[in-house]
């Protein structure tokens, strides 16, 4: 739940986003974005990184650029 508030404010987040906000280990962090990334909530925007790999909140960014669109 912390990780969806967290996502609504900052809808681009990596992992050591999650360490500082959520103070987690690296670890958990890791595993909390790969289980977001398998259920489709968030994906990887930099595939090519191995490391710091950054993930987008994607129907929420869609809603609030879908919202710019219309002005």
């Amino acid at each position: 739940m912390q990780l969806l508030t967290l996502l609504l404010k900052h809808p681009y987040i990596d992992s050591n986003d999650l360490i500082s906000e959520l103070e987690v280990s690296k670890p958990t962090a890791s595993k909390l974005l790969q289980n977001f990334v398998d259920t489709g909530i968030i994906s990887s925007i930099d595939k090519s990184k191995q490391r710091y790999v950054t993930h987008r909140f994607d129907k929420y960014v869609d809603i609030l650029e879908s919202g710019n669109e219309a002005k």
